[in-house]
């Protein structure tokens, strides 16, 4: 983990490149961080490890909690975030729930049946906004777990997401989606609440297995199936160069399984 200074100067360094571990200088594939108003710092140690690690703002270990497992203070790829509060709320994404820790790691609440929190959010009135990266949509709850709202479906049309997997939420209360599968970022702006249900009622999880690597989830934007082969562009490009584009392409990996060539 860097911090950076805004002309992009290191100032802090936190684990060590190329070493993994368990310990309190080194993490695992740390998968997200969060900061207290007191400027504490918590590191979500999550792809390799399953805990929550917290330093002093000066990058001094206080404390981790945390391990692999679905009992509460346990976790299977944890996201975090820090309210104002001081509660650090873990987003326990491959378990389907949100934890809620004190700020020592002491146990509080769960919440479940609210999907798969991919990427959490905050705004200043307290609620949090869930990247449901399971069922693909995006959720509003309450400061208590309550669900308040939701928008988004699974699909590659405007609106709708292929493995929705972080969001931010801008001063001006825009949302600013990670839309993985779509290879997109797609922004929202506010709406007057409708009051009614969602058309889209999530029944199944969309891509399932190790974080989607090797399963197929749903087809793939770019397979020809779902080209509009009547308005293709020319390119322009040579043969060799063809060839060189679809080889660098085989390249990238987005969570589906390819069709055989």
């Amino acid at each position: 983990m860097l911090k950076l200074s805004p002309s992009g100067h290191v100032l802090l360094v936190l684990g060590r490149r190329n070493t993994g571990g368990e310990g309190h200088w080194v993490f695992n594939k740390p998968a997200d961080v969060a900061f207290s108003r007191d400027g504490d710092v918590y590191v979500a140690d999550g792809y390799g490890n399953s805990r929550i690690v917290k330093f002093d703002q000066d990058g001094n270990f206080i404390t981790a909690w945390g391990s692999y497992g679905t009992g509460p203070g346990q976790f299977n790829l944890p996201h975090v975030i820090v309210d104002r509060t001081g509660r650090v709320i873990v987003g326990d994404r491959t378990n389907g729930r949100i934890q809620v820790f004190s700020g020592d790691g002491t146990f509080q609440e769960e919440w479940k049946n609210i999907g798969y929190p991919y990427g959490l959010a905050l705004t200043p009135d307290g609620h949090i906004w869930m990247a449901d990266g399971g069922f693909d949509r995006i959720v509003e709850l309450d400061p208590h777990g309550k669900i308040l709202g939701a928008f988004g479906s699974p699909g590659h049309l405007p609106g709708q997401f292929a493995w929705a997997h972080f969001l931010a939420v801008s001063n001006d209360h825009k949302i600013f989606v990670a839309d993985v599968l779509n290879w997109r970022f797609q922004v929202f702006g506010p709406t007057t609440p409708t009051g009614g249900p969602m058309d889209y009622v999530p029944t199944a999880r969309q891509c399932s297995g190790s974080d989607g690597v090797g399963v197929t989830c749903w087809p793939a934007p770019e397979v020809s199936a779902n080209l509009n082969t009547t308005q293709t562009g020319n390119l322009g490009l040579s043969s060799q160069q063809e060839g060189a584009l679809v080889a660098f392409m085989k390249t990238l990996t987005d969570g589906y399984t390819p069709a055989a060539d």
